[in-house]
């Protein structure tokens, strides 16, 4: 089977893409950058060929026309921290512009590209539970995050009213210790509108180092089974515990 994933050089997308190569599969792991791609090619490590597809560049996207792929695992995101109140709206429009509609234009293209081979495919979109908490100064994220699942549910419905052969499934990952959240923790450093940032700072960290999961076999074992299943389940969720708790804040918060 060829699988591509973006957002595969590190984290979760790189350790789903060991995985899959160790499995006997052919795996292409993206690259944002040519300076990134270079990198990974020197130090070339399991089965895995790299190729640069920077998901905001449509030019890029050409590299599919030649790989005949199976799957498509969409791993790729940006996190933006900070207030509403506080960040710009063009920082707010960049994450969407990455999470959101440059995930979805992959999408459609690697569906067209089925189309005009006649061939079944499979698409994985990566999404986030924190798209159902309203998260203060990691809002900008997780509304990314709560518009790419509902896109990605109507998605599905669609295909399925459709004489498209696609598979869809969504990826549901909690918090997991890859260096994202703090990342994106990083972002809330000044404001306009609090007297303590650096205070928020400090208890995002805290909460993360706390409830994040320290090794990501959970959601790396449900997205390689999302991968190679042809059950018509749809939603992969990891770790449990997150899962719960996302479950029983939606069900008391209304």
């Amino acid at each position: 089977m060829k699988i591509l994933i973006t957002g595969a050089t590190s984290g979760i997308g790189y350790e789903t893409a060991k995985v899959l190569s160790y499995m006997g599969h052919s795996v292409y792991a993206c690259c944002h950058t040519v300076e990134e791609l270079k990198r990974k090619n020197i130090k070339k490590e399991y089965n895995i060929q790299y190729i640069k597809l920077d998901i905001t560049k449509e030019e890029d996207y050409k590299v599919l026309n030649n790989l005949d792929i199976d799957v498509l695992i969409n791993q790729a995101g940006l996190g933006i921290g900070g207030s509403l109140l506080d960040l710009d709206v063009s920082k707010i429009q960049e994450n969407f512009e990455v999470n959101v509609f440059s995930t979805l234009r992959l999408s459609k293209y690697y569906m067209e590209d089925c189309a005009s081979k006649k061939k079944k495919g499979r698409i994985l979109i990566t999404s986030s539970l924190i798209g159902d908490l309203p998260v203060p100064f990691l809002g900008c994220y997780a509304a990314t995050k709560a518009s790419l699942t509902l896109l990605t549910k109507v998605l599905r419905r669609e295909i399925l009213l459709s004489n498209l052969d696609i598979d869809v499934k969504l990826i549901l990952p909690g918090a997991y210790r890859t260096g994202f959240n703090q990342f994106m923790v990083d972002g809330i450093s000044e404001s306009k509108y609090f007297v303590n940032p650096e205070g928020i700072w400090k208890f995002y960290r805290k909460l993360f180092q706390m409830i994040e999961k320290k090794k990501n076999y959970s959601i790396v074992r449900k997205i390689v089974q999302a991968t190679l299943d042809d059950s018509s389940k749809f939603i992969y969720s990891a770790p449990l515990s997150q899962r719960i708790f996302t479950k029983i804040y939606v069900l008391f918060s209304k």
